[in-house]
């Protein structure tokens, strides 16, 4: 597994300093000229210095079996949350990485574990602070399997050294695989809802489900984009679970008509 961190995110490298040290991966070497990369049993590190949603690179440079990027995370509406997320563009727009109408490889399996682990060490650490997944968006745009794990919402999350503690936290879990509720094994794609997918995080840590893709209620008209949603992930999408009420009948109608064009059962959540 590798670990990306971006040396212009304050939250991505101190994340990233906390767990080289519960790693014990002190020492680094210098690839492509100026990024730090660090290697450990089974474990890589990457330190990058470009912005995460830009680094399209990553995978020419190291070659991993998935990646995790560690990275702040910003709410417009200043609500602090630990997030997970896998990536990609919905729309027709790419303002923050990536391309327009085109999704990452998601990695639903290791995401849920990870989720798991960051709902595990927040509880522990005695934070308030929701543990939540969030819908698919923005870059960067990879082949490999990966997802980001965030925190912040507002500055004052993103300064907090105890949160950031927290998530280093979640990470040397996931790297041991301590805690946190295992997924089943079912993977799925989950369609409606927000932004921050609250249902989708409670039917993971409940019942054990994986989500690869999640598409918010606002992009369902892109119903073209299932195809992408079911075929690119690693461990193939078995179920869509669509938050019924979210989305209209018209709408709902030619969702379930392009899943049963793809093949894919749906279940109403």
């Amino acid at each position: 597994m590798l670990f990306v961190y971006s040396s212009e995110d304050a939250v991505s490298i101190g994340v990233a300093d906390e767990l080289k040290s519960m790693l014990g991966m002190e020492h680094d070497m210098e690839i492509d000229g100026n990024m730090h990369f660090r290697q450990g049993e089974g474990i890589e590190m990457l330190e990058v210095g470009t912005s995460l949603v830009e680094a399209d690179y990553v995978e020419r440079l190291v070659n991993a079996d998935f990646i995790v990027f560690l990275s702040k995370h910003r709410s417009a509406k200043g609500i602090p949350a630990f997030t997970v997320h896998s990536e990609g563009n919905w729309g027709d727009a790419a303002e923050l990485g990536g391309r327009p109408n085109e999704l990452g490889m998601a990695a639903p399996l290791q995401m849920a574990r990870f989720l798991g682990a960051l709902r595990d060490a927040a509880a522990e650490a005695g934070s308030d602070v929701p543990v939540v997944y969030e819908a698919t968006h923005h870059g960067p745009l990879l082949k490999t399997p990966s997802f980001f794990a965030e925190l912040g919402g507002n500055d004052e999350a993103m300064g907090s050294t105890a949160l950031r503690s927290v998530l280093a936290d979640a990470a040397e879990r996931f790297v041991h695989d301590k805690g946190g509720p295992k997924p089943n094994g079912k993977i799925a794609i989950y369609i409606g809802g927000m932004h921050y997918a609250r249902r989708a995080t409670e039917l993971a840590m409940g019942k054990g489900y994986a989500f690869a893709h999640i598409m918010p209620k606002y992009y369902v008209d892109r119903t073209g984009m299932l195809a992408q949603a079911a075929s690119r992930s690693d461990g193939k999408p078995e179920i869509a679970l669509i938050e019924w009420k979210s989305i209209n009948a018209d709408k709902r109608n030619k969702v379930t008509s392009k899943l049963e064009e793809l093949g894919l059962d749906y279940e109403r959540v």
